[in-house]
């Protein structure tokens, strides 16, 4: 048995003195129909699993998109009314001029 390669990561320093990492290029494939190219096709209980997995996905980010809108919302409103209260001190004097 041998033992798997692992690919070296090569560092390279920016102008500003960062440090950023590159990974190996990818392996190159044979390409090809599902099956010919080394990869197993997926079954139909993995491909009803990631549905689901997606649809969980889905419905969890409609969920925080809500929550973040409603939130908005309410700071919005209370942003409103805080204007609202402010307005006298910027309202033009009611009197008439001579």
């Amino acid at each position: 048995m041998t033992t798997p390669t692992i690919a070296p990561v090569a560092l390279s320093f920016g102008s500003t003195g960062g440090v950023s990492s590159v990974g190996a290029p990818p392996a190159k494939t044979t390409g090809g129909i599902a099956g010919r190219d080394g990869r197993a096709p997926l079954d139909e209980t993995t491909m009803v699993a990631l549905a689901d997995d997606i649809g969980a996905r889905e419905e969890k980010l409609g969920e925080t998109r809500g929550a973040v809108r409603r939130e908005t919302l309410e700071q919005l409103r209370q942003l409103e009314k805080d204007i609202e209260e402010d307005a006298w001190m910027y309202a033009k004097p009611r009197h008439s001029e001579p």
